[in-house]
């Protein structure tokens, strides 16, 4: 696609913001525009059923899009972009040994990703991961997030009900920084212990002994390495639009209307914004765009990098 200079007239933040720099795509997969570099798991509820495999509503399992591992589910609904958890010991997923190994052990020394809803403030185990992975996750004491599968440090944030997409980098097993929503959260002290396992639940306990997950999951990415602030605010922005976040705000008029003097919209890396479109700042003047906004739902992703002016 031809890159269009800014036209002069426009605005002063349109005249110094958009740049010439990303090319922009219609995907055939939203999920292919998540950072793919250490990606080594991919689970999500719109392509559960795999890798180029049509959304399956009737699954028994949940298949990643990296290798093909597979939570085997037991009283959990298949929605059309999420997996739906009763609150109850009989309403999980579990991930074999093996499969553990190869994926969240992985992940130990890397990022785990994780979008999901609660349908309560309970103390609730979202998943549980090995002991030797030191993963695991869920709402604690309503301000928190234990995120460590033995004593270790906690990630100060309050999830409530809303959709989430939260992002925790490790280090040997221990949560060394997280982000919520797209902002810094505190990684704190904490004592939350979950007892010794080897496999993968989601949905509850290894031991189903308590605190099951009420609410939906609608993703959970796994990386063999810390991703950068700028990739983990890109995946969030991306978990924005495909999850239909309240917050994605439309096209400001200064990037693309007023129209320009021949009729045409401020081109931004190509892209024409037009209204109705959405977008998300992500971060160091990146923002991520989908067009058209509701016609064809998050078919068609647009990124743009704009200089000399904040988005």
């Amino acid at each position: 696609m031809t890159v269009r200079p800014a036209f002069p007239h426009v605005s002063a933040l349109a005249c110094t913001a958009v740049a010439a720099a990303l090319a922009s795509a219609s995907l055939a997969s939203p999920t292919s525009q998540y950072v793919q570099d250490g990606l080594v798991a991919f689970w999500d509820g719109v392509e559960n059923a795999g890798a180029g495999v049509a959304h399956d509503a009737s699954a028994s399992t949940w298949k990643d899009l990296v290798g093909g591992k597979e939570f085997s589910l037991t009283g959990v609904t298949v929605n059309a972009d999420r997996m739906t958890f009763a609150g109850t010991q009989s309403s999980y997923g579990t991930l074999s040994e093996a499969d553990t190994a190869a994926t969240f052990e992985l992940a130990k020394t890397g990022t785990v990703e994780i979008v999901y809803a609660a349908a309560s403030t309970a103390n609730q185990v979202l998943l549980q991961s090995s002991t030797a992975s030191g993963i695991a996750f869920g709402p604690y004491n309503k301000t928190y997030l234990f995120v460590c599968n033995v004593n270790a440090p906690i990630v100060t944030f309050t999830s409530g009900t809303a959709t989430n997409s939260v992002s925790v980098r490790y280090a040997a097993g221990k949560p060394q920084s997280a982000a919520a929503n797209g902002a810094p959260v505190t990684v704190s002290s904490g004592n939350y212990w979950s007892g010794a396992n080897k496999t993968t639940i989601i949905g509850t306990r290894t031991s189903k002994a308590g605190n099951a997950f009420s609410g939906s999951i609608y993703s959970i990415r796994l990386y063999s390495r810390q991703l950068t602030a700028d990739e983990v605010a890109a995946n969030h922005a991306l978990d924005r639009f495909r999850r239909a976040y309240p917050d994605c705000d439309a096209v400001p008029a200064e990037v693309g209307i007023p129209a320009s003097a021949t009729g045409e919209n401020v081109p931004v890396a190509g892209f024409h914004p037009a209204p109705g479109d959405k977008w998300a700042p992500v971060a160091n003047g990146t923002a991520l765009f989908t067009a058209p906004a509701e016609a064809i739902r998050f078919a068609d992703f647009r990124q743009a990098r704009v200089t000399g002016g904040t988005l």
